[in-house]
């Protein structure tokens, strides 16, 4: 019988949600993955989080603190979050989830069938891993970390600096997701029934400001351009060409009413203000383009020119409109 507390592990990388944070550890201590190592990795919080986490660490021994010493933005502590597993599986999650337990058999399923990777989420309701469009979309609701329970034999050396490097494109979980995919033999789990659905960030609901970061006075050329063209970058880690091109499809289309950018992926045909001394990275500048509108080839010369021209006229587009 799979004892889940030998199987599993749990990592929530958070920052500043002491209230949230708390639910979810509630939540988690009275269900079917109570008896788990969870492990909450608080990225240099300022808002009481340590207090609210040791005080039920000391009535639960399996909850583990890390504090940062240094905040070192979402997508660095999702990547020190890929370095802390030892079980067979593992599964970060978000400081502000809302879990269903209710179907946890459901998900319990794919870990003793032995799968690679489990979905707990699947607002794309997809029903098979090999058809093209259903990979796809599989592929786009890993963007949220909490969607894929994992295999930690799943990161190595390459993938875990594939993600180090990918963190200026907010989307450093790309490089494990990858992973998945570019390996034929690793296999996906579809539950009958999910525990998971992304939810608008908190600070989004109540009127405020959110960056990645959660540092308002942090900037840097790379990571404030348009996100979704750092998503394109990220993409690059796929091997497979025809499902990165209907990754990129599927983005653009209303397939549903959410999904990574809205599934509309309105942030590039809508952003309507930025900010006039933003800059832009070419090279994601280029793989947007190349993506969107089909130019995969730029051997000659005058076509990569043709892509630098685009982005820096789209560059100097954004300055006007922010004006």
């Amino acid at each position: 019988m799979l004892d889940l507390k030998d199987t599993l592990e749990i990592i929530i990388p958070s920052y500043n949600r002491c209230d949230t944070l708390a639910a979810l550890l509630k939540t988690m201590l009275s269900s079917p993955v109570g008896n788990c190592i969870i492990t909450v990795l608080d990225n240099n919080s300022t808002d009481g989080t340590g207090e609210c986490v040791q005080q039920l660490s000391w009535k639960h021994s399996n909850i583990r603190y890390i504090k940062n010493r240094y905040n070192l933005g979402l997508a660095g502590n999702i990547c020190k979050a890929m370095t802390i597993p030892t079980k067979k599986y593992f599964w970060i999650c978000f400081d502000d989830m809302k879990l269903d337990f209710g179907n946890w058999d459901s998900i319990e399923k794919g870990i003793r069938t032995d799968n690679d990777c489990i979905l707990t989420t699947n607002y794309y309701n997809v029903q098979n891993t090999t058809d093209l469009k259903e990979r796809a979309a599989i592929f786009l609701m890993l963007i949220y970390c909490f969607s894929g329970i994992y295999k930690t034999d799943l990161i190595n050396d390459n993938v875990l600096l594939y993600a180090l490097t990918d963190i200026y494109t907010l989307h450093p979980q790309m490089a494990l997701i990858s992973a998945v995919f570019n390996d034929k033999s690793r296999k996906i789990y579809i539950p009958d029934n999910t525990i998971a659905s992304p939810t608008i960030n908190q600070e989004i609901q109540r009127g405020e400001k959110y960056t990645a970061n959660r540092v308002d006075d942090f900037y840097h050329f790379r990571i404030s351009s348009c996100p979704l063209s750092g998503f394109i970058s990220a993409l690059q880690a796929l091997k497979d060409e025809n499902l990165k091109k209907t990754v990129i499809q599927l983005l653009f289309e209303e397939y549903n009413d959410f999904g990574p950018y809205l599934s509309k992926a309105s942030i590039v045909s809508g952003r309507k203000k930025g900010r006039k001394e933003e800059y832009v990275n070419y090279i994601d500048e280029q793989y947007f383009l190349e993506s969107l509108y089909g130019i995969v080839n730029y051997k000659f010369k005058f076509l990569h020119n043709i892509i630098f021209l685009s982005a820096q006229v789209k560059v100097s587009l954004w300055s006007y409109l922010s004006a």
